[in-house]
């Protein structure tokens, strides 16, 4: 549990790190991939939201890597399958008219998926205290 706990602490830390370097880079770097001032101006937003992707991501992965380790499929698949249809419900309204909107849904998508699965490890996962303590019933 210590273990896990660290890693998702580490990943915390890590996607805070890549964006505030990717939001602080973003002005340098856009202008290095097209010459088009309508193309660099569309490109922010977008730059941006992917840099708070970065912060959602670092646990979403070490959660999803834990519960594979811990063979709790049938619970990420759940996760998976509830943030799916919520991504999908996003996209049909006017989030998928562009891209901007697109870069919202996922990131809303990325951060259901990380809170939904820091729930599951400190609360009812294999890992979770209350599972030591034999609150919840194995699975």
């Amino acid at each position: 549990r210590a273990i896990s706990t660290r890693l998702f602490q580490f990943s915390a830390l890590t996607g805070l790190s890549l964006g505030i370097i990717q939001a602080i880079l973003a002005p340098l770097l856009i202008p290095l991939f097209t010459p088009l001032e309508e193309v660099r101006e569309a490109a922010k937003i977008p730059a941006l939201i992917s840099g708070l992707l970065h912060v959602v991501n670092g646990p979403r992965f070490v959660g999803e890597g834990t519960m594979m380790g811990l063979g709790s499929l049938l619970h990420l698949s759940g996760i998976t399958v509830v943030g799916m249809c919520g991504l999908i419900a996003a996209l049909r309204t006017r989030l998928g008219e562009s891209l901007g909107g697109v870069m919202v849904a996922n990131l809303l998508f990325c951060s259901y998926q990380t809170l939904a699965l820091l729930f599951h490890h400190y609360f009812v996962g294999k890992l979770s205290r209350r599972q030591e303590r034999g609150v919840i019933k194995k699975y």
